[in-house]
């Protein structure tokens, strides 16, 4: 079992290893990756750095960890979950993905996107870009399958550009536009209509399509 195997560890060992990634899980989120040393994270836990790393060979595999951590909560607890909740249809989903980033943006200690940070901070090849990347591609598959629901054209190509949308929007609402996802929740409608309905492609497709010519008959 490696470091990001199990994050609800049991016993005091695992009190100990969740205390330290509380801690970390806070700092990152905060102030990013870099920024954070493992002083401060020491600190913060009230953990000995020695213990720290019992628990974490190096801050590459409590970065690795924080990562799992996030995707568990915000992915799965807050954007699934609240996607779930206000949208009835797949478009409603989709396009309730901004009516959630509207709230997030306007929310007190509103700290951007961490794995969008972190993707721009860590080198490229690097374990921690590449499980960013991974987490990542968890959001733009479920964005793709919500598309796939939705008898859309071509639905990861849509989720691709709708990660654009939902990316921009953050780097947006980072620099101080709160009511960027209102603005990227109207492009994005007219993206989804225009992008096309498979099914009704299809309709249409058989519509146009000219009837068969008859043999004459003698």
């Amino acid at each position: 079992m490696n470091d990001t195997d199990d994050l609800a560890p049991t016993g005091r060992r695992g009190a100990t290893r969740l205390k330290i990634l509380e801690a970390a899980y806070d700092l990152f989120s905060a102030h990013g990756v870099t920024l954070v040393g493992v002083d401060t994270i020491s600190a913060r836990s009230g953990v000995a750095k020695m213990t720290l790393y019992h628990h974490f060979r190096a801050k590459e595999n409590l970065v690795l960890a924080y990562l799992d951590l996030r995707a568990k909560r915000w992915t799965v607890g807050w954007l699934k979950a609240g996607v779930k909740a206000r949208g009835k249809t797949p478009r409603e989903r989709l396009l309730a993905i901004f009516d959630l980033f509207h709230d997030w943006f306007e929310a007190d200690g509103f700290e951007g996107c961490p794995f969008l940070r972190i993707i721009c901070e860590s080198d490229v090849g690097s374990p921690v870009h590449k499980a960013t990347a991974q987490k990542l591609g968890q959001i733009q598959n479920y964005v793709g399958q919500l598309a796939r629901s939705a008898l859309v054209s071509d639905p990861q190509g849509l989720a691709s550009a709708w990660m654009m949308l939902m990316e921009g929007a953050i780097m947006s609402a980072r620099s101080g536009q709160t009511d960027a996802a209102l603005k990227a929740k109207k492009a994005a409608a007219v993206l989804l209509d225009a992008w096309g309905n498979k099914g009704a492609k299809k309709a249409a497709k058989a519509v146009r399509k000219p009837a068969a010519k008859r043999k004459p008959t003698r």
